[in-house]
């Protein structure tokens, strides 16, 4: 059964039940169903074919979810764009997957039509009400009917684009059945999903926000739509939809679990509340348990595979001996396995530190158009090199230290930023807290903290350097700490931008300093 099967089934089965709630507006499951025929035929009547690559841009919206379902009706590709990206990295994540037809919301229109002229192989863009045609005239094209696209398990359901934390976005392409097991593994350890269930999606759903809209979509539940983050405004939906289920980054746990009207709302409802995409700090998971219970599903994964290890429930333990588990990143997935490897992806002994490579239903088909770039990211057997670093101890549970291209030496010492960040973390006084390399003329590179401090508190660079000194030795103490009024510079998922902290020090280095 492919994802179309899924909506048609669900659109017998669940007809008048509420798929979708956006705002003021609501799509019942046979709406949904017609909606997304009509654009699917429309796409069809456009010229497209199962197997081309269909580019989505937009918010969290109806029209998102009528284009994600109309996409699998014709057995296309669904390549989604990111909102926040420029017209040079639309044009380059267009070329790189070859969409022929572009799906944009009308704010974000120009900024592809800015680009129009680099686009080597789109036909087509589309707006809501504007464009080179609009979603009204492209439906009115078609017949209105679905075409029953015949798809495979091994055909291309979606090319990910990686966040860009690092450099140039790669295209990562799954299959229609990894795609549909990386969903059911997630489910595993949440436990069985229903009609009853409610999700509210607070996420891009361009991003992991997306991860449970499918098995929603198959159990007849209802999913609530929020165009943007608001703190507010999602804790009064959670209360106002009983919502039993949210996936949250850790930013989003912090402005939660922050907000004035948290202690007000009634979350009693909740089940599942899973979080992902960056680390939590032992605090914030603090914070979000005491707001919404002992509900919390922490998963590790990425774009290339999903998931890899789950901290369920039950193992985000407060206090004694293995509140050490919250440091994890948890244990593996019931069809996942993991290794520690060294550069040559052999296993490295117990406990130590290497590149965690995993193996789990929901891996990638490979990087699109990158032959060279999917060897270096694999393994004989499956096996998929996350690019992370971090130990497994005798329990089985995973430590990450760092991504690997993060990691900090100097003066011939090893330093992980995670460790760092995690101590700082720590202090009653830090909010936010990110940890780069930068140059140093005797060590070479030397740790540098960007920290935000919690409102109404204070707190100096020197004590802020002890405090790390006493938790971690002189070596990994930052040697400096640059305060900052704003928040720290994250992609819309919340991983902050490491590069953008990082890459100014680097660019003023003196020659000599720091290599070459």
């Amino acid at each position: 059964m492919d994802f179309g099967d899924i909506l048609r089934r669900s659109a017998r089965h669940h007809a008048e039940r509420v798929a979708i709630r956006c705002d003021a507006s609501e799509l019942t499951y046979a709406e949904l169903y017609a909606r997304a025929s009509a654009l699917a035929a429309g796409l069809v009547a456009a010229g497209a074919r199962p197997g081309d690559r269909i580019a989505t841009v937009g918010d969290n919206a109806l029209d998102t979810a009528e284009q994600l379902c109309a996409i699998a009706l014709g057995g296309f590709v669904r390549c989604p764009l990111y909102t926040h990206n420029a017209s040079d990295t639309h044009a380059y994540m267009l070329n790189l997957s070859g969409a022929r037809i572009v799906l944009a919301e009308d704010q974000y229109v120009q900024t592809i039509l800015a680009c129009r002229g680099a686009l080597q192989h789109v036909e087509l863009v589309v707006g809501t009400t504007t464009g080179e045609c609009s979603i009204a005239e492209l439906v009115a094209r078609g017949s209105g009917a679905d075409p029953q696209a015949a798809v495979a398990a091994a055909d291309v359901h979606i090319l990910r684009f990686s966040a860009g934390t690092t450099g140039r976005p790669k295209g990562i392409a799954h299959s229609n059945l990894g795609w549909r097991q990386m969903a059911d593994e997630v489910c595993l350890s949440l436990g069985r999903l229903t009609e009853a269930d409610v999700q509210v999606v607070c996420g891009p759903m361009s991003h992991a926000s997306g991860l449970l809209f499918w098995p929603m979509i198959a159990r007849g539940a209802t999913q609530v739509l929020c165009p943007a983050f608001d703190a507010g405004e999602v804790l009064r939906l959670l209360e106002a939809e009983r919502a039993t289920t949210v996936l949250l980054v850790p930013t989003m746990m912090q402005l939660l679990a922050a907000h004035p009207d948290a202690g007000t709302r009634d979350l009693s409802h909740l089940r599942h509340v899973l979080y992902t995409a960056s680390p939590a700090s032992e605090r914030t998971l603090e914070d979000a348990a005491a707001l919404f219970g002992p509900v919390l599903h922490q998963f590790y994964g990425q774009s290339e595979i999903l998931p890899l290890t789950v901290l369920r429930p039950d193992e985000h333990v407060f206090s004694g001996d293995l509140r050490r588990w919250l440091r994890s990143a948890g244990r593996p997935s019931p069809n996942a396995f993991i290794r520690i490897v060294d550069d040559e992806g052999l296993d490295v002994p117990a406990g130590e530190i290497g590149e965690v490579a995993g193996r789990s239903p929901g891996g990638m088909l490979g990087l699109w158009q990158d032959p060279q770039g999917t060897a270096a990211r694999t393994l004989p057997g499956g096996w998929i090199r996350t690019r992370d670093l971090g130990r497994v101890e005798d329990d089985g549970f995973l430590y990450l230290a760092d991504r690997k291209e993060d990691m900090i030496i100097s003066g011939g010492y090893n330093i992980w930023p995670a460790e760092i960040e995690n101590a700082l973390h720590a202090h009653p006084a830090v909010a936010e807290a990110v940890v780069v390399g930068v140059p140093h003329p005797k060590w070479g590179e030397t740790p540098h903290a960007a920290v935000v401090v919690r409102p109404g508190a204070a707190v100096t660079e020197a004590e802020l350097i002890e405090w790390c000194r006493s938790a971690l030795g002189s070596v990994k103490k930052p040697t400096t700490v640059e305060f900052r009024s704003g928040p720290l510079p994250k992609t819309p998922i919340g991983k902050v931008l490491r590069r953008e902290i990082r890459d100014p020090f680097w660019e003023q280095r003196p020659a000599g300093i720091g290599g070459a």
